[in-house]
């Protein structure tokens, strides 16, 4: 029987090569992936990792994978185009904005950090806080995932490929903690282990070597070395150039359509305010109409109506012409 915390699962590849890998709870299986294969002398972008017939993501922990002890993991080797290191797409969120921009597989998280840096103007990794009346240096600290890189040394040995980002984009949390350390202590400290990761920092390997390269003078070497670089930057500017262009461009087209969607609606409000408007214009004339034929009526019967006092007010004359005649001629008889 496995013991209940047991977190260790089984590397396989081909019949001979195989190895228990003991795995703690934020590590992730491209973290265990590389392990095995720099113990086994294998190259990390040749493999994936599967369990049966699934491909499984290496941006996963053990338990985010659903794995049980001493589960066997199969490595297979990928195409011969997926072998090489790819480019992905790191999104750095620091608390008040974010930062986007491309990089291989096998870039370390200080080189982001730096290049994030270096490119937006701002400062991530040497920042300080007056604690009590002392600088501190605040030490930046990474979370992936469940993953939590907090030491300069862990993120200058941690690479993307090291954290199962292989392809697509992967999103990168910063925060920085208070090391508790004296600023100039800590920058005397990171100077020496910046000079021996610089020193000790491995190349890329090739796999064939010319052999005109050797005989090249050391000179000459380091000035190819700056050469190569150069254009790598170049290159690299070029494409963040491309990047702000494209988000620019789609920013533009989302305008575009919310404008024009905007002003369809403005539209369709107005020819429904038109048809409206005519409705109750057509309303209102025949209030109007009604009403003049109103008054044309009330005209016709006061007409009627003074006609009809004048014919009374001629027989009430009438009348009393007729008494005063007949009073008059009464009295004449007596």
């Amino acid at each position: 029987a496995y013991q209940r915390n047991d977190m260790s699962v089984i590397f396989q590849y081909g019949p001979h090569k195989r190895k228990l890998m003991k795995l703690k709870p934020t590590h992730t299986l491209g973290e265990a992936l590389v392990q095995f294969c720099n113990d086994q002398g294998l190259p990390v972008h040749s493999f994936d990792v599967w369990r049966g017939n699934t491909k499984l993501d290496l941006t996963l922990t053990y338990r985010t994978a659903g794995l049980t002890p001493r589960t066997t993991l199969i490595l297979k080797k990928r195409k011969a185009g997926d072998c090489v290191a790819k480019e992905v797409r790191i999104c750095l969120q620091l608390p008040n904005q974010r930062l986007i921009s491309n990089f291989l597989t096998s870039t370390s998280l200080w080189t982001i950090l730096l290049h994030f840096e270096t490119d937006n103007g701002i400062n991530i990794v040497n920042v300080s806080k007056d604690v009590s009346g002392k600088l501190e240096y605040m030490q930046p600290v990474l979370a992936f995932a469940q993953r939590q890189i907090s030491t300069n040394e862990d993120l200058r040995s941690t690479t993307l490929q090291s954290l199962g980002i292989t392809d697509g984009s992967g999103l990168l949390r910063l925060n920085h903690r208070n090391s508790g350390i004296l600023y100039n202590d800590f920058m005397v400290v990171e100077q020496e282990s910046l000079l021996q990761y610089n020193e000790t920092e491995e190349e890329p390997v090739m796999e064939e070597v010319n052999k005109e390269e050797e005989s090249i003078p050391s000179v000459d070497k380091y000035r190819k070395q700056k050469e190569e670089e150069e254009q790598l930057k170049r290159a690299r500017e070029i494409l963040i150039r491309m990047d702000i262009e494209e988000e620019k461009r789609l920013e533009e087209e989302r305008f575009n359509r919310k404008r024009e969607a905007e002003r369809r609606r403005l539209e369709q409000q107005r020819i429904e305010y038109e048809r409206w408007k005519a409705e109750e214009d057509a309303k209102l004339e025949a209030a109007r109409q009604r009403l003049l034929d109103a008054r044309k009526n009330v005209g016709i019967e006061n007409e009627q109506i003074a006609a009809e006092n004048i014919e009374v007010d001629d027989k009430r004359a009438h009348i009393e012409d007729v008494v005063s005649i007949y009073c008059y001629y009464s009295y004449s008889n007596r």
